[in-house]
């Protein structure tokens, strides 16, 4: 039989401190002082749990003042629940907090640290003499910590479990098997909860998972686990990822000076939204190696400056590990299963190299953009001038956007580049992959990739071709067969959820949701009132000065014979109605007629571009082509 894993100083001896001393009349909040400078963590959340701990353990009786008070608290005991529930998202550090709990206890303390493999053992009898085993009293106070407990104690089908629990259940006269190995240590676990309630036991369970919602409910019941704490949402806000990065870069030198060092970690925990615990310390590692790798190519090449020995983080550095990183783990669950792709900033534009688009780009920038600016320099720019007028003249950011207009216009390049501008974290949806023949497959859908977002936040979800799930609603589609009805009223709710913190004058949204669409007539008129999508952004097809600029862009990749302003503006006069994309591929098949022409070409023959021009034509309808 495998034993238990005790941290270092998971059994620690008496310290020899006393408990009538003033320095430990406050155990929670010393307990979570000192788990605060081990791990970083967020010291109010920590203190949440140290108070819930302390009561359970019996470290608030130790601590009384007199024999009266000890007496006071010794009498609440019959009131303690079973134990608390730690959840979050994987990475957030719930296994890393767990070994520290022990070392930095106000008392001496027997953590016992238990994963779904160690209880499972070969024969029954050994399992339950273990689990049996770890609820004992001892001397000491006790804690067990169960990892991963919704694999030990998961949700079922309500119908099985009621037959399970019954006596005819367990008669195996019939022929019918009996309960499985599985289903007999859970309910022996949820018996040794129960008996952890009782007043002289000083015994707590401390649970540990990810996937809150997959933990069997009876178990979360009043006096046994009914306290869940969530480690991930201390982690959604700046300071306490500017309290873990000091932490994990505490040995580590940041900038030339202590100053520079500040300003460094503040730009990074203002850029990692989305980034958990786990996240942060693997862009900590991906920058070292970035720094040691920059400290051997100076060294090898002889360049002057730091030798390697002087080397220390950068902001280049940072920003390289950054770029060159997969995003946040949070939004891994979610990448994997195709409901949204997180976009990264290496491999978008932002709206100065979108040509033609700069009165949209403005409106986005608006909306999307300078309210999440953060740091001294927005302060001073125009993101900090433009939130100083807003709230002067009583104006909310939106949360809601619809980008609308014929295909090819850049509306997608337009959301896309909010990745490029903005350190929020933004995530691509293709509303097709979000519907599922099967009845309510689309709405869970729906819901766990608000779920997503919501781990991410602050961030923006960008659906394109959100006329598939937001579509107008009929009645006749509102039977038991309408997915797209019942589609469309999911997302309303969800919509109204995570936009209701736009809904003062002075907070601003935690997630952005922007639409993508041809045709704004197609949508529900529910989705895209003022509170919802309300912010209407139109992307027209180009007229003639922006057509030219988009001409010229493309010149800049694609060398032409000649390419001069008259090139460009008899180009931009021939090509009305055009889209940007058509412009684009009409620069492509001119390269490709030239190097059919010759392979050795280093430009494209003005009379190959016209020939072209020529050959092609708009894709817009007629009714949407500009005035020029």
């Amino acid at each position: 039989m495998p034993p238990i894993d005790c941290p270092p100083g998971g059994c620690l001896p008496d310290d020899g401190m006393s408990p009538r001393t003033a320095s430990n009349a406050a155990p929670a909040g010393a307990w979570a002082g000192r788990l605060h400078a081990a791990t970083g963590f967020d010291a109010a959340w920590l203190e949440q749990l140290t108070q819930g701990l302390s009561f359970m353990l019996g470290f608030d009786v130790d601590a009384a003042a007199d024999a009266a008070e000890a007496r006071a608290l010794a009498a609440r005991r019959h009131l303690r629940p079973a134990g608390l529930l730690v959840h979050g998202l994987p990475g957030t550090g719930k296994s890393f907090l767990a070994g520290h709990l022990a070392a930095t206890a106000p008392g001496p303390l027997d953590v016992r640290i238990v994963r779904p493999g160690d209880l499972f053992q070969k024969y029954q009898s050994d399992s339950e003499a273990l689990l049996r085993g770890l609820f004992e009293a001892g001397d000491l106070a006790r804690l067990v910590v169960l990892e991963e407990l919704d694999t030990v104690l998961p949700r079922g089908d309500p119908a099985a479990a009621t037959a399970a629990a019954s006596p005819l259940a367990e008669e195996d006269s019939a022929g019918l098997a009996g309960p499985s190995p599985e289903d007999q240590l859970g309910r022996l676990l949820r018996g040794l909860l129960a008996d952890a309630r009782g007043p002289g036991c000083r015994v707590a369970v401390l649970g540990l998972t990810s996937r809150l919602g997959s933990v069997a409910p009876d178990v979360l019941a009043p006096g046994l686990l009914d306290r869940q704490l969530d480690l991930g949402i201390c982690q959604v806000r700046a300071p306490a990822r500017r309290a873990l990065l000091e932490g994990i870069l505490r040995d580590t030198p940041v900038g030339r000076c202590s100053a520079d060092r500040g300003r460094l970690l503040d730009r990074l925990a203002d850029e990692t939204h989305g980034y958990v615990a786990a996240d942060l310390a693997g862009l900590a590692r991906a920058a070292v190696c970035a720094a040691a790798g920059r400290a051997i190519a100076s060294a090898d090449g002889h360049a002057p400056g730091a030798g390697p020995a002087d080397v220390c983080l950068t902001w280049a550095d940072l920003e390289e590990a950054l770029r060159g990183g997969a995003g946040p783990a949070s939004l891994a669950a979610a990448s994997t299963a195709s409901l949204c792709v997180p976009v990264r900033r290496a491999r978008t534009l932002g709206f100065d190299q979108l040509a033609g688009l700069e009165r949209e780009a403005t409106q986005l920038r608006m909306a999307a953009v300078w309210p999440f600016a953060a740091g001294a320099a927005a302060e001073h720019g125009a993101a900090g001038r433009f939130r100083r007028l807003s709230e002067r003249l009583g104006a909310r950011p939106e949360g809601g956007i619809l980008l609308h207009g014929p295909s090819g216009c850049g509306k997608t390049a337009l959301a896309l580049a909010l990745a490029h501008e903005t350190a929020l974290t933004v995530l691509l949806v293709d509303a097709a992959r979000l519907r599922d023949k099967v009845s309510g497959a689309s709405e869970g859908r729906l819901a766990g990739l608000f779920a997503t977002a919501r781990a991410a936040a602050p961030c923006v979800l960008v659906f394109d071709q959100i006329e598939l799930i937001a579509g107008r609603r009929r009645a006749e589609d509102a039977d038991a067969s309408g997915t797209a009805h019942r589609l469309t009223t999911a997302l309303l709710t969800e919509m109204d959820g995570v936009l209701a913190a736009g809904s003062a004058a002075s907070s601003r949204p935690q997630i952005v949701v922007v639409g993508i669409t041809g045709d704004a007539r197609q949508l529900d008129e529910a989705v895209i009132r003022p509170g919802r999508l309300g912010h209407h952004i139109l992307v027209p097809a180009p007229d003639r000065a922006a057509r030219a600029a988009v001409i010229r862009l493309c010149m800049a990749r694609t060398p032409v014979e000649s390419g001069d302003d008259l090139l460009v503006d008899s180009l931009a006069a021939a090509t009305r109605g055009w889209s940007p994309a058509d412009l684009n591929n009409l620069f492509n098949e001119a390269a490709l007629a030239a190097l059919r022409e010759s392979i050795d070409t280093a430009a494209v023959p003005v009379a190959t571009l016209w020939q072209c021009v020529r050959e092609g034509g708009p894709s817009l309808p007629r009714d949407a082509w500009p005035p020029t």
